[in-house]
């Protein structure tokens, strides 16, 4: 059981049967547990929606997105397909979730790929960068669990009730990102 399943304003994301989703680890949990006191001060509710992923989950999770922004309309077996074979595209042999990735990245779609990997297309950071073709992305700070996300409320709102916890004292947060094509404010997060 984590301690922030008895927080009041920041809570955690459980499915249809009541069953946590999200996985967190001694740290995150604590940082949830922080921010709680400041999100009921504010009077604002919000989700945690993300913790740490594995790379498998971090490949389907790309597969989700993949379908949702319509890319089996192009990829007509990504629903299904094995996401690690290799095929022919961009004129070099390379994974699938690599082509499904690079959509994604060049659609607005901000996530890591499961191993580092060279996006194939332009894409528009969401802090306004925009990284050309063959720059090299690492890791998800999910897949190193030194992330959260959280969701649910007015994006905006929530970032502005994180950054005012930290400038109250809230530590282990070192950016708050907003999200709006993923729906959610990224918090990076660091230990010591």
């Amino acid at each position: 059981m984590y301690k922030s399943e008895n927080n009041k304003f920041l809570v955690l994301k459980r499915n249809d049967g009541g069953n946590l989703v999200i996985v967190l680890d001694d740290f995150l949990d604590g940082v949830l547990v922080s921010l709680d006191p400041f999100f009921e001060e504010k009077g604002v509710r919000a989700t945690a929606t993300s913790g740490i992923r594995t790379e498998d989950e971090q490949m389907e999770l790309i597969r989700q997105k993949a379908l949702k922004a319509n890319l089996d309309l192009v990829y007509l077996d990504c629903a299904t397909a094995d996401l690690r074979s290799i095929v022919h595209a961009g004129g070099h042999d390379q994974p699938y979730w690599q082509i499904l990735w690079s959509q994604l990245l060049a659609k607005g779609q901000m996530i890591n790929p499961p191993i580092p990997a060279k996006a194939e297309f332009e894409y528009r950071h969401a802090d306004g960068r925009t990284i050309p073709a063959g720059n090299k992305v690492g890791l998800s700070e999910h897949q190193r669990a030194e992330a959260i996300d959280l969701s649910r409320n007015d994006l905006n709102l929530i970032a502005r009730t994180v950054m005012y916890a930290v400038s109250k004292g809230v530590n282990g947060i070192t950016k708050v990102l907003v999200e709006p094509n993923n729906g959610a404010v990224h918090l990076s997060c660091r230990r010591g």
